[in-house]
């Protein structure tokens, strides 16, 4: 485990994106959202906050080891994961991995409300479904503790749109804010909330493990942010990557909450003006 860089950012801030291209690289071992192993020993959580104190020695050992054989099966040198829900656990995952270089993508939140309301709202996609059903990231000894729940949250949804159920990270609350609030307010909420735990969690952590960036220089300045990222992960700038990553990105893919009605705009900003102000963003309520 030689510096293992965490991908940190709220649901439908880029991490995809960014994880995807960065998943391209010759020595990188690239694990997409294995939200179980971060939830060891603590399935039936109603959040996905946990605490430092909470990274005792048996969970360390267990989460450590799972990277690591996932490096060495893939047979590379350098391991990368993004889960968005680590956004409400960073004391956790620094205890757990000390050493780890964590990269920060923040994206306008008007955008990810939107984004994100679009996956609360609809069924979900094929591949999905198949990730989840043969996933085998699920630690045997809490495996009977999610059946239920892959019934209820996955297979339920992808016959019903809506079912009331929560996506995405879950943050203390968060199932009384879904009773109470539309949808888009609530996923408003949710990156409100992402957004304001991953700045209390990075003060646990030293300013040299952390790189910070917004989603929207990422996608208008690729190959510049690009070879900055590698640097800070130190790792060589490799071409096949940068050419693959070029192919993948659309540029100006952001501020589609401009089309949105002045409503659902005002709706939006009256919840997370504060938090996008904090973070660098313009508002127009």
């Amino acid at each position: 485990m030689h510096k293992p860089i965490i991908l940190i950012g709220s649901a439908r801030s880029g991490t995809s994106f960014l994880g995807g291209i960065l998943g391209l690289h010759s020595k990188i071992a690239y694990w997409e959202e294995p939200k179980y192993i971060w939830k060891y020993r603590k399935p039936l959580a109603n959040n996905d906050i946990r605490s430092a104190s909470e990274a005792t020695k048996g969970i360390r050992k267990y989460i450590r080891n799972e990277f690591s054989d996932y490096v060495e099966k893939q047979q590379k040198e350098r391991f990368l994961e993004k889960t968005p829900s680590n956004c409400f656990r960073l004391p956790f995952v620094y205890q757990v991995l000390p050493e780890a270089l964590f990269i920060h993508i923040v994206r306008d939140g008007r955008d990810v409300a939107l984004s994100a309301e679009r996956l609360w709202t609809g069924k979900p996609s094929k591949n999905a479904l198949t990730r989840r059903a043969t996933s085998l990231e699920i630690p045997w000894i809490d495996l009977p503790f999610y059946s239920f729940e892959f019934a209820k949250n996955v297979l339920l949804r992808s016959l019903y749109a809506d079912t009331g159920m929560i996506w995405g990270p879950r943050f203390e609350g968060i199932k009384k804010i879904r009773d109470t609030h539309s949808v888009l307010e609530t996923c408003a909420i949710q990156w409100q909330e992402s957004v304001k735990a991953t700045r209390e969690g990075f003060k646990a952590i030293p300013d040299e493990q952390v790189y910070q960036l917004r989603y929207e220089h990422l996608v208008d300045n690729l190959e510049e942010e690009l070879v900055s990222i590698l640097d800070f992960c130190q790792l060589p700038t490799e071409k096949l990557m940068m050419d693959e990553a070029k192919k993948k990105v659309m540029k100006g893919n952001h501020s589609k909450w401009k089309a949105i009605d002045k409503d659902q705009l005002a709706t939006i900003e009256n919840i997370i003006k504060p938090e996008l102000i904090a973070n660098g963003y313009d508002c127009c309520v």
